[in-house]
């Protein structure tokens, strides 16, 4: 998701009004025999929360959503 807020920040931002543009992201995943509609109402709802708490955040329905490790990354077990 860095990745995407860096893309977004990068654009320009229209007729120089100097605002920056920002990315706000809510992730949730699908229940079995959720209908589509109802994923997208409750990803809608996290990112509209992450827009109420300032934005360019990216949330999970408990909180922050961790980021993806890169492919063939490790993760530690301390």
């Amino acid at each position: 998701m860095g990745r995407a807020a860096g893309a977004v920040a990068a654009m320009p931002s229209g007729a120089a009004s100097g605002r920056p543009v920002t990315l706000s992201v809510g992730v949730v995943g699908a229940l079995p025999g959720e209908a589509v509609e109802e994923v997208l109402a409750r990803a809608d709802a996290v990112m509209y929360a992450v827009k109420r708490a300032g934005g360019d955040a990216v949330r999970g329905p408990h909180g922050p959503a961790p980021l993806a490790r890169p492919a063939g990354a490790v993760r530690s077990r301390s």
